[in-house]
């Protein structure tokens, strides 16, 4: 990654080839590639935002090659038979920890969790985490399928924590655009996160962040959609708390 070294990429795009068999490979080349999204900031040179780059666009190879095997295996245990089931369930439990791993260490980069910091975490200050989290967007539509293609990937519920948390954080910066990717989030296949009480107190403080300090937003009819399809979320899975922040989201574009 910092050398652009040749013969590496080489093995790298034999992996991104065959995912369903390089689960752990593409698991190590996201973990690997997270190092280097913060390298030179803030400030630093042409060379390091350009090895910054190449960061991002190897983790982005990963997530659409994670993507694809995810959905190809999906199909496939649709049409085997039992005896061969446990193998593809282990198969789509590797490729699904690839998503984890991506979506974790993000949260971790941004330094979304004082309490998680380690010795030789770079502290960010609010200036430079806007500025990463723009830098980041590509990677968080990708986990976010903000495209919403019409058959999407299951996500599990701890990724999707870690992506609502740090979206709860990031919100004050650039409100419309984490309203929409928390809308494609949620709107996709999180395994039951709706249900998790954790779940429910992130998209509170999301909400009110919005309600209170960005209420403005609130008057163009996408960014006042994208709300109510993140409440809505929360309102199928019957909490009394969405139910009030959906009343405030009506009095507020009134």
């Amino acid at each position: 990654m910092y050398l652009k070294n040749p013969n590496a990429h080489q093995i790298l795009k034999s992996y991104l080839r065959n995912p369903q068999h390089s689960a752990s490979e593409l698991n190590q080349m996201a973990f690997s590639s997270v190092h280097f999204l913060t390298q030179g900031l803030p400030g630093g040179t042409s060379a390091d935002a350009t090895i910054r780059e190449r960061a991002r666009a190897t983790i982005l190879d990963v997530l659409r090659a994670t993507d694809r095997a995810i959905l190809e295996t999906l199909e496939s245990l649709r049409s085997v038979g039992s005896s061969e089931k446990e193998s593809l369930q282990e198969t789509l439990k590797g490729l699904l920890n690839v998503i984890e791993t991506v979506g974790f260490r993000l949260y971790l980069t941004l330094d979304i969790s004082p309490d998680l910091r380690r010795e030789d975490t770079k502290i960010l200050s609010d200036e430079t985490q806007s500025l990463l989290f723009v830098e980041l967007v590509p990677l968080f539509k990708s986990l976010c399928e903000q495209s919403r293609p019409e058959q999407r990937r299951p996500i599990a519920a701890t990724t999707t924590h870690y992506i609502m948390q740090t979206f709860s954080r990031v919100v004050s910066y650039h409100p419309e655009m984490v309203l929409d990717l928390t809308a494609s989030l949620l709107t996709g296949i999180t395994l039951g996160y709706e249900f998790d009480s954790l779940a429910i107190s992130e998209v509170v403080k999301l909400t009110e962040v919005v309600l209170a300090d960005h209420k403005d937003i609130l008057m163009k009819s996408e960014n006042a959609a994208n709300l109510g399809t993140v409440l809505d979320v929360f309102l199928s899975a019957g909490w009394p708390e969405a139910t009030r922040l959906v009343m405030r989201l009506e009095n507020a574009v009134r």
